[in-house]
């Protein structure tokens, strides 16, 4: 009950939450192939991988070069940062055999998308304590659907944590206006 209570203090549980969640995600995805839905995103990716080297060989000018222009423009509504950063990561981390180069294009979502539980628990923690709201936090974390939704990045996935991540930050920012 000893390792609980220190477990439950609020500044270890939020770290080791979000690592959990990390490594879940990284699991799941490195076990889920392709999706339909992230075809599109996925050839992106491996068409920004030449302004990643072209970044790699002449520097940040290689962003805004003719050649990098010509694949942003067959970007469709995606954000070109994240793609540029999942291109990064398929040639560094992919390529050295971190992760798998799928995993590899999938990891700033997956990093973005391991912030739910932990949006979750910042929720509910102060109403049932940081326990119970962990647990809860676990649950959707352990949901198939939402796993899988998360494994591959969805785009209802990514919607349902940024809203999760801004009314939790609006939640907490009310609740410190009422305690003051």
């Amino acid at each position: 009950m000893a390792v609980l209570s220190r477990l439950a203090r609020p500044r270890v549980l939020p770290f080791l939450l979000y690592g959990l969640s990390l490594v879940l995600l990284l699991i799941a995805s490195r076990l889920t192939g392709p999706s339909f839905e992230e075809l599109g995103r996925l050839a992106n990716v491996d068409a920004t991988g030449a302004v990643v080297k072209g970044i790699a060989g002449s520097g940040l000018g290689a962003l805004s070069d003719a050649r990098a222009q010509t694949v942003y423009r067959g970007f469709d509504a995606r954000g070109t940062g994240f793609i540029l950063l999942a291109a990064w990561s398929k040639l560094s981390l992919g390529r050295v055999g971190i992760v798998d180069p799928l995993t590899a294009s999938r990891l700033p979502w997956l990093l973005l998308l391991a912030a739910a539980p932990l949006s979750l628990w910042s929720l509910l923690a102060r109403r049932f304590g940081p326990l119970l709201a962990g647990f809860g936090a676990l649950l959707l974390l352990l949901t198939p659907r939402w796993l899988h939704a998360a494994a591959t990045a969805s785009d209802a996935a990514l919607l349902g944590t940024t809203w999760l991540g801004a009314f939790a930050l609006a939640f907490r920012a009310r609740q410190s206006r009422q305690h003051r």
